[in-house]
């Protein structure tokens, strides 16, 4: 494994180089670009930005392992589905430029976020899988459908997603498992890992009290690390372990760079073999 990060953490793009070179000085080797979660961002439209923030983030030896889709979406009507659709093959048009092979994506809410219909949301996640497929064929970018952190929702559980990519059986779909999402569901993240075993391709690390998706650093709620740390070199992940938190940007300056220090150095701990 190595060591990753949301370049949003560090403000990095290729207006702000520094926080590449940043992100690389605290150890990140790679970076969870979030800049096509917006549907206006301009990253959809001038492939020129791409680009430059490919060179950006080399130039300061960090690449991109895995990007975030649009969110929110709007699945809950056909034109909201098709919408999603078209987002979704615009960002794996853009991956293979940015050099990044992974693209994740939340499944989806046909009904919105608090009203479930199993059968429905079954029916709405294996079309548009079946859907998006031959554009990560095309671009040989793999998708990673996220387990989300809606309690009213069967779909978000770990274990519809990994009956999807199961049956799919295809080596461009598997998972990004959210530590935080799952703890919401009160699930141990160790046990995620194992029950998703060699479908793992991505994850967001974070922490929250249980209660609710709140992106606290690790160590400020419930999740058991080591538990999570140990199933990971179980399974074989050598990817990222990406964390989808930073410390406040309220703090003072000298106290979020001590921030994220400890957060950096508690990463390294975690991608040691036990």
């Amino acid at each position: 494994m190595k060591l990753g990060i949301t370049n949003n953490a560090y403000n990095a793009t290729w207006e702000n180089p520094d926080g590449y070179r940043k992100m690389r000085e605290h150890g990140y080797e790679y970076a969870d670009f979030q800049e096509l979660t917006n549907r206006r961002s301009p990253y959809y439209t001038d492939r020129t930005l791409v680009y430059r923030e490919r060179e950006a983030a080399e130039a300061a030896g960090v690449h991109f392992y895995q990007l975030h889709s649009l969110w929110p979406t709007r699945e809950t009507t056909e034109e909201g589905w098709e919408e999603k659709v078209h987002y979704m093959e615009m960002a794996l048009e853009i991956a293979p430029l940015l050099g990044c092979p992974r693209v994740v994506f939340h499944s989806d809410m046909p009904l919105g976020w608090d009203k479930d219909d199993e059968e429905l949301a079954w029916h709405s996640n294996e079309r548009f899988v079946t859907r998006v497929l031959p554009a990560a064929e095309r671009a040989n970018v793999i998708l990673c459908i996220e387990n989300m952190p809606m309690k009213a929702l069967s779909f978000s559980r770990v274990e519809n997603m990994i009956r999807l990519v199961e049956q799919f059986d295809h080596p461009l779909f598997g998972m990004c498992l959210d530590t935080g999402h799952a703890a919401v569901f009160g699930d141990d993240c160790g046990d995620a890992v194992r029950r998703i075993g060699r479908h793992l391709q991505a994850l967001h690390v974070h922490d929250n009290d249980g209660s609710a998706d709140q992106h606290l650093l690790p160590g400020q709620g419930v999740i058991d690390w080591e538990r999570f740390r140990v199933s990971l070199h179980e399974v074989g992940f050598d990817g990222s372990f990406s964390f989808e938190t930073a410390p406040s940007r309220e703090l003072p300056p000298a106290e979020r760079e001590t921030a994220f220090l400890s957060l950096a150095a508690f990463g390294k701990r975690m991608i040691e073999k036990p």
